[in-house]
């Protein structure tokens, strides 16, 4: 059980990564240096560095490209001791953590979601509402332009916005892998209409176009707050990924 639990993590997080990936790749903002891949876009998202592995040896450049900013401050990895303790001793601080869940093929997302005002982005004017709303809900902005290729090339990535009271309050976005995985990200819903449960049935209906779609295995990242949610719709808990931010006054050159 543990194993297949720590598979699904892996899972999950190369499904995230692939999505950062995806888009840098169509924004020609991709880079790659010793297996380390990195988007560099100061304020705007995507701004990070992921795919820290065991065998990096390049600590001394890392720590120089973060000092000069060729590197973002940002890193994203799944909980890992060992690296940890080498990005802390660099003068990297431990920032955010988020829960990787996996959904148990047990519990199935009732009718009422079809309820739901919720379109696929097919159109300039939709790519900018979804832009909109993400950048508001999460704090930092995301550019309509990251996203553009996708509303033809829609293979890989799928995005949706959901209608309350005549305008767009909310979004979400399926991405699927090569691996035959697909994960659900970017669930956001403008302050001034949270706690409607907006989030849950977006959440619930990208879970169906999902599941219609026989993916290996579906997945997500979650605050703790969010995880509660989750779990209550048959999301199991299968790890960690920790954000680390890069501090020049507690590094030394």
């Amino acid at each position: 059980m543990e194993n297949n639990k720590l598979r699904r993590h892996r899972d999950i997080l190369e499904n995230l990564y692939g999505l950062w990936e995806e888009v840098g790749r169509k924004a020609e903002l991709l880079r790659n240096e010793h297996g380390l891949r990195f988007i560099r876009q100061e304020g705007l998202w995507p701004d990070l560095m992921f795919g820290l592995h065991d065998g990096f040896g390049e600590w001394e450049a890392l720590k120089e490209g973060a000092w000069i900013g060729k590197y973002p401050v940002a890193m994203a990895l799944g909980e890992n001791a060992d690296l940890e303790a080498k990005l802390l001793a660099l003068g990297f601080n431990k920032a955010s953590t988020v829960r990787s869940m996996c959904w148990d093929s047990k519990w199935m997302p009732g009718p009422k979601t079809h309820l739901a005002r919720i379109e696929r982005v097919d159109n300039k004017e939709k790519l900018a509402d979804f832009a909109h709303i993400a950048s508001v809900s999460f704090g930092y902005e995301i550019l309509p332009i990251m996203f553009r290729p996708f509303l033809e090339d829609t293979g890989k990535i799928r995005m949706y916005i959901q209608e309350h009271g005549g305008k767009a309050v909310n979004c979400g976005l399926l991405f699927f892998d090569e691996e035959g995985g697909c994960g659900i990200h970017i669930i956001g819903t403008l302050p001034d209409h949270r706690g409607l449960g907006l989030g849950r049935s977006m959440t619930e209906y990208l879970l169906k176009e999902a599941i219609g779609l026989g993916p290996s295995h579906i997945g997500l990242v979650a605050s703790e707050g969010g995880a509660r949610i989750y779990s209550k719709m048959g999301f199991e808990l299968v790890g960690h990924m920790v954000t680390y931010r890069f501090d020049p006054s507690i590094s030394h050159r």
